[in-house]
């Protein structure tokens, strides 16, 4: 077991016909882990002393990236353990653990409503079974404190929540943060949870200055917040990240704008997270009346410099038209439509995921072709949304996950090109080719005859 996991919200996996599948080797440095985990066995309800009893009752069931890996959490760490939902959320990931946020049934699965009931719990110190289940890891679960008194905020949204483990500690020292900036509020707030402390506290902090607007008027709302360079960073996909150090007795807010994006209408084509131990942001854009051939998929490095200074330089880039007419992406079977971005690749900033179809693929945007192809049909859930517009299905709903130290020490990262997918995709291919071919053979030996 190596690297990274992935988690997403898919209750229920298909198997349909189509390509050969091989199992690789177990060596992973990273997965793919379901948004909505697993509710679990039936814990008891009885509560836990966090500073003495850790029972190792967390289940990790590890998929071949970059399949869905499976988190099951006992009931007794739910909201209301007599009364668990089926599929809590994996709201924020860090190298060292993975913070869970669960509600009462009927609540199931991602919840985009402002102060969406229920509590937190992290999860951390993963270690593996054995050699003889060497897909599955355990881990222990910590119940965070509930926000209490009139001075601490109440949640303003599940993707405002971030988690971050303090450098040197191993997970053991961690930080749990949300960034609240309202419209026309002289400071911000930044409402943070410590391990090792009995509350959550409330820092009121200079708003960053924003470019082109004043800065007593304008409000922030995340779509992201991720967890990078000893900070966290609070993505707004359509302004900027806001940086901040939520271990520091005197945290600064720091602003970073991104691109200027031209939308598809409709569809989420937006990312930013971590590939390669560099800050990344992906989009799918398209001139406006161009063809939908010409829609370019981009991905974006940013740059730090000194005293602060920040700039966004293109990684690569590539586009729909190409990666269609490539042989590997043919034999998958899916359209020429525009997919929906799923995450990149922790180590590989070329190979960006996508969903069409209900189905998972990898593309290398340098080589234009499909590496990855899930041959497993995908139901996502949609999460829950009553106090906005109904968000479309996309990354949203899966969590990439850097495995922690713990799961793949000495072992060796598995190769982004591994032969169980572009092996079958080249195979494929070539059954396609040799149907084409032969198929313009009976033509050409039809005319002649005519």
């Amino acid at each position: 077991m190596s690297g990274t996991t992935a988690f997403g919200g898919c209750p229920r996996r298909q198997r349909e016909g189509g390509l050969q599948q091989r199992r690789a080797v177990v060596s992973y440095s990273w997965v793919r882990v379901r948004g909505d985990c697993g509710g679990g066995w039936n814990g008891d309800a009885d509560e836990i002393d966090l500073g003495r009893h850790h029972p190792r009752e967390v289940a990790l069931n590890v998929a071949e990236p970059p399949r869905l890996s499976t988190l099951t959490v006992p009931a007794k760490f739910h909201a209301l353990p007599s009364n668990p939902d089926e599929l809590p959320y994996v709201a924020a990931a860090d190298p060292f653990g993975l913070l869970v946020h669960t509600a009462a049934s009927p609540s199931c699965g991602l919840n985009l409503d402002d102060d969406p009931p229920g509590s937190f719990a992290v999860l951390r110190e993963f270690l593996p079974v054995g050699a003889s289940n060497p897909h599955e890891a355990t881990g222990i679960a910590e119940r965070v404190p509930e926000r209490v008194g009139g001075s601490v905020p109440h949640i303003s949204n599940l993707k405002n929540v971030g988690f971050l483990t303090s450098p040197g500690t191993g997970g053991k020292d961690y930080a749990i943060a949300e960034l609240q900036i309202e419209a026309g509020a002289e400071l911000a707030k930044l409402i943070v949870f410590r391990s090792g402390t009995p509350a959550w506290a409330v820092s009121r902090l200079i708003r960053p200055d924003m470019p082109g607007r004043s800065n007593l008027h304008w409000g922030w709302h995340n779509d992201d917040v991720i967890s990078f360079d000893g900070n966290l960073w609070f993505v707004n996909l359509w302004r900027g990240l806001i940086s901040c150090n939520p271990f520091s007795d005197h945290p600064i807010l720091q602003f970073h704008q991104l691109p200027e994006h031209i939308p598809i209408e409709g569809r989420p084509t937006q990312i930013t997270a971590v590939s390669k131990e560099r800050l990344r942001y992906v989009e799918i854009t398209r001139v406006h009346n161009a063809p939908v051939e010409s829609t370019t998929v981009v991905v974006w490095v940013l740059i730090c410099g000194p005293r602060s200074m920040s700039y966004w330089k293109t990684n690569c880039m590539a586009f729909l038209g190409d990666i269609w007419e490539n042989e590997t992406y043919k034999a998958t079977g899916l359209p020429n439509q525009v997919p929906i971005l799923a995450g990149i690749h922790p180590s590989n900033p070329d190979l960006v995921y996508f969903f069409l179809e209900h189905h998972l693929f990898g593309v290398n945007l340098y080589k234009k072709m499909v590496i990855h192809f899930v041959d497993e049909h995908y139901q996502l859930l949609q999460p829950i949304v009553r106090s906005r517009s109904l968000q479309p299905l996309s990354w949203r709903q899966v969590q990439l996950w850097k495995l922690p130290p713990s799961l793949h020490a000495g072992s060796i990262e598995l190769s982004a090109q591994h032969a169980s997918d572009l092996g079958n995709l080249r195979l494929k291919a070539a059954q396609l080719r040799r149907q084409e071919h032969a198929l313009k053979r009976r033509e050409k030996l039809w005319g002649t005859r005519l």
